[in-house]
């Protein structure tokens, strides 16, 4: 059996319409949409690579410290 190869993305445009396919995934946008996630996808790798900081003010997130 011969081994399938994956894709590494493909953006197709139609109209208004961006039809995104990744490997065996199809996602569908209205164009203003996508344009959304992708600025979302790109604040969110700039974020998880350090270059950007979080926009809260505070220092860490993730710590949640309860007075009790």
């Amino acid at each position: 059996m011969a081994k399938r190869k994956k894709n590494k993305g493909v953006f197709v445009c139609k109209g208004k319409r961006v039809h995104v396919i990744y490997n065996d995934i199809t996602l569908h946008f209205d164009f203003d949409e996508f344009e959304k996630f992708t600025f979302m996808l790109d604040d969110a790798y700039h974020r998880i690579k350090g270059e950007l900081k979080d926009d809260s003010g505070s220092e860490d997130v993730s710590d949640n410290d309860a007075e009790e």
